[in-house]
């Protein structure tokens, strides 16, 4: 049984710290001018265009269209001079001596200056500029200027979080669109996180990934390799390639903090062993990526990673189980299952990993049902009150031949199932009253009340009680004989029967008592 995680990119499991390494938000489609309508222009609190921040605390947003201005890309783009002269920029991760592509589109306003200027260039957290990139002069208010650098400039400031920022001179309220901007940088690969560790049987193991943040223009091939460990290539997990080194390939696109998953299946090979490890690395490919942490700008990475295999092939467990308080009369398909409690290679067993059975030597009982493949153990109706049990067996699908024993015990409280008939004419119509009985008035008619027991237990205290119908009269001290099973001491009358009831003794499964009492016919 192969147990492995693969496929995509799968987001993190808890929320993590990243670095960033591209430009959020590019084009500034995160948010909508004055909202659905006509072509428009809005001045919004920086806080709420992600990704942006301005040294104004406000940027100045239009619709593609606006004044016939069109965007360079998408539906809206951004004009710098919201107001009054600002910065425009975001906080992003760079590293001494690193190459810094971009691209960017830069267009006048009419109505604002002959020329209007953006500088590009990198500041510290302070706006203190550290290297300028680009100075584009735009004189033409009709067309965008496309701005780019393909070749790269080197960074040549501290390692760290430092603003990209776009920055004018140009003075007044009125000037300076941008739009489209982009920066390339070298991504950040790393493990995440270094060492991980997963029972063998696991059905979602937790591995190690590769964290990416940052872009790549087109798919790069990252080389993993098992450097050691105890554990041993395809009798304990298996790699993509079916060697030790092996290539994750990562498609072109623009990463913050994404995890991708290596392809390593862990083998549930059913020995019972000390718990094994894989030790892994990342081959370093300079031109492609850098191996750097992507939670920690500057921090160190996690250039090797470990997973450690916890061996979980251990004996089943079986552990007694009991019901009580089961109705007898009824019966009950399921009162208990006797896998509850039980382990199967040190986790809950299910009907997917246990093979049931009742344990050999021992019998089922006929008051019970036992589903072997579910581990239900159900009570059939008219069981009497008892204590019924069995022993059953549980054994390890991957080790068959490794199994354990246990107890299923169900308590069968007392039931009864009790039933009356009334008629006047006794032996007739199974002793059940009859629609078209007849009586006449001045008569004196006979009435016979049958109180059975059904079981499946004895009843003991069944309390009768009957009233007169009407045209009826019965005296008070008309005497009530009771005749066959459980006739209680002493001697009754109707008041009794009409009171508070006549209290019988005890009937056994499938007796009966007769009580038979005379009234008027008015």
């Amino acid at each position: 049984m192969l147990l492995s995680a693969v496929g995509g990119l799968i987001a993190p499991s808890v929320a993590v710290a990243q670095v960033k390494r591209s430009i959020e938000n590019p084009s500034f489609e995160a948010n909508d001018p004055q909202g659905p309508g006509a072509p428009n222009f809005q001045i919004i609190p920086a806080a709420s265009v992600p990704g942006w921040t301005s040294t104004t605390n406000e940027i100045e947003l239009w619709d593609s269209g606006f004044q016939s201005v069109t965007s360079a890309d998408g539906a809206v783009h951004a004009e710098m001079n919201a107001n009054r002269p600002g910065a425009l920029y975001q906080n992003v991760c760079l590293v001494n001596g690193e190459r810094i592509r971009w691209r960017f589109a830069h267009r006048k306003r009419a109505g604002g200056l002959a020329s209007q200027t953006a500088i590009f260039q990198i500041a510290s957290s302070t706006g203190a500029v550290i290297q300028n990139l680009q100075t584009s002069v735009a004189t033409n208010a009709a067309a965008w200027d496309f701005r780019a650098n393909t070749t790269g400039v080197t960074y040549t400031g501290p390692s760290g979080v430092q603003r990209m920022q776009f920055v004018t001179t140009d003075a007044g309220s009125v000037g300076n669109f941008l739009d489209d901007i982009q920066i390339t940088l070298g991504a950040y690969i790393e493990f995440d996180p270094a060492a991980t560790s997963a029972v063998e049987g696991a059905v979602s193991p937790n591995l190690t990934a590769l964290r990416v943040t940052g872009a790549f223009t087109s798919s790069v091939n990252v080389k993993v390799n098992v450097t050691g460990g105890t554990a041993t290539l395809g009798s304990d997990y298996t790699t993509p390639s079916g060697t030790n080194s092996f290539v994750i390939t990562i498609p072109a696109g623009d990463y913050q903090s994404a995890r991708i998953p290596l392809g390593l299946s862990i083998v549930q090979d059913g020995s019972i062993e000390s718990s094994e490890t894989i030790q892994l690395s990342i081959t370093p490919d300079p031109s492609n990526f850098v191996i750097s942490s992507t939670t920690s700008c500057g921090g160190s990475a996690n250039t090797s990673a470990v997973h450690t295999i916890v061996d979980d092939d251990v004996p089943p467990t079986a552990v007694n189980d009991t019901a009580t308080g089961v109705n007898g009369f009824a019966g009950n398909t399921s009162v208990l299952n006797v896998l509850t409690g039980d382990t199967v290679n040190g986790g809950p067993a299910t009907t997917s990993n246990a093979i049931l059975s009742v344990a050999p030597a021992s019998s089922l009982p006929s008051q019970l049902t036992f589903d072997s493949a579910t581990g239900v153990v159900g009570v059939k109706p008219n069981t009497p009150a008892g204590v019924y049990s069995f022993n059953y067996q549980i054994c390890d699908v991957l080790n068959p031949t490794v199994c354990r024993t246990a107890n299923a015990s169900v308590t069968v409280a007392p039931s009864v199932d009790l039933s009356i008939k009334k008629t006047n004419t006794p032996g007739v119509n199974g002793d059940a009253d009859q629609s078209d009985d007849a009586v006449f008035a001045g008569s004196t008619t006979t009435y016979s009340l049958t109180a059975t027991n059904s079981g499946p237990d004895s009843a003991t205290g069944a309390v009768v009680t009957d009233a007169p119908g009407v045209g009826i009269t019965c005296a008070s001290n008309a005497p009530v004989a009771i005749t066959g099973n459980g006739v209680p001491a002493g001697s009754f009358t109707f008041s009794n029967l009409a009171g508070s009831g006549i209290t019988l003794g005890m009937l056994a499964s499938g007796q009966s008592a007769i009580l038979t009492y005379s009234c008027q016919v008015n």
